[in-house]
């Protein structure tokens, strides 16, 4: 039995290297010829169609609401630690969710748009398209355009970073049993 399962294993990475090296020549044989889409570039390495959104608004006032965030919790950090002081804390960072939620809805509609426009144009390329050729180099065009998006998708979401967290609530005696 360990020996069939090498052998499939064996088997299935050699197709998956296959897989890869037809990959890389129908690109590079794209870009030789020409053929495919091409127009303005989202990525300056790869010339692929793409439509701007504009997540970097979003993505800027995240920004400006998570200073504030900071600040609030350095002022937050310096006090005694009240529930007053809490409260305005708490009030930041509801500011800094929403900011950050949206800042990911732009990222991913831009993305949503730029895969639209591919597969628009992937659609346009194949129905003009004459031979297997033709309508192999639309389609190699259409996943290397998803693989770019997919791309830049992943770089705004890095550089967005990681939502910060709202330290705990502060004990106090208030309560009646106390």
């Amino acid at each position: 039995m360990t020996n069939t399962s090498a052998v499939r294993a064996n088997t299935l990475n050699q197709g998956v290297k296959m897989k890869t090296l037809i990959a890389k020549v129908l690109i590079a044989g794209l870009a030789i010829t020409g053929i495919g889409m091409t127009s303005a570039s989202a990525s300056e390495s790869s010339d692929v169609t793409a439509v701007v959104v504009a997540p970097a608004d979003a993505i800027s006032s995240y920004d400006a609401v998570l200073a504030s965030y900071e600040s609030a919790l350095a002022t937050y950090d310096a006090s005694a630690k009240t529930r007053a002081d809490y409260r305005v804390l708490r009030d930041q960072f509801k500011a800094l969710v929403k900011a950050f939620r949206d800042a990911n809805k732009a990222i991913d509609k831009n993305f949503r748009a730029n895969v639209k426009v591919a597969k628009q144009a992937r659609h346009a390329a194949l129905a003009v398209a004459i031979d297997s050729v033709e309508k192999t180099a639309a389609r190699a065009a259409f996943a290397v355009a998803l693989a770019v998006h997919a791309g830049d998708r992943d770089v705004l979401l890095a550089d967005l970073g990681e939502l910060p967290s709202l330290p705990g609530k502060p004990q106090g005696g208030k309560g009646k049993n106390r």
